[in-house]
């Protein structure tokens, strides 16, 4: 999967979402620094998922849940409604 996702980049260098999954397949390899370093562009170029950020189970060898988005307080991030008091 790897490859075939580097590959999408050279037609789509910006693409965030292939950015942090490359860095989840680093993640997965046990390959740290790459991984924190896809992490980090995959933020730089717009990945503004917080959720994701906190709860990604890939992740939870390299930094703690609760502390990774304060790892980039400069991001944007996109907030979710509370879902506990929805009315559908």
């Amino acid at each position: 999967a790897l490859v075939y996702y580097k590959k999408f980049l050279t037609l789509h260098e910006k693409d965030s979402i292939v950015m942090y999954s490359i860095a989840r397949l680093y993640a997965r390899m046990g390959n740290t620094t790459e991984a924190i370093k896809w992490r980090a562009a995959a933020i730089k170029n717009g990945f503004k998922y917080s959720y994701v950020l906190e709860n990604d189970i890939d992740f939870k060898n390299i930094d703690p849940p609760l502390k990774r988005k304060a790892l980039f307080p400069a991001a944007k991030w996109e907030l979710y409604p509370n879902r506990a008091n929805a009315t559908f």
